[in-house]
């Protein structure tokens, strides 16, 4: 691409029309390329071992300092986080 002080000189149209093809406004092929798809097998990822602890025990025991804040949550969502600290027996 050519560098952008060479269009410095430009006139307030031509401008314009070097900003349209810089943003692909004018580009009639952008994005126009087919895909070509294959039946080949795809390559999988390797496996890793799950190495992260489960919720239960990121979630601390016992008396914690806590801090009240004021949050807007809509009334499933609140259900939702009430049953779940139910279910796993959290205050």
């Amino acid at each position: 691409m050519k560098e952008l002080s060479q269009y410095a000189s430009l006139t307030g149209k031509e401008k314009l029309e070097f900003l349209e093809l810089v943003i692909g406004e004018k580009d009639v092929n952008y994005m126009n390329s087919k895909i070509t798809y294959t039946d080949e097998p795809m390559e999988l990822g390797q496996v890793v071992k799950d190495f992260l602890p489960p919720p239960d025990q990121l979630v601390p025991k016992g008396k914690t300092k806590t801090t009240q804040v004021t949050l807007e949550s809509t009334e499933e969502s609140v259900t939702f986080f009430k049953s779940q600290a139910a279910r796993k027996q959290i205050p």
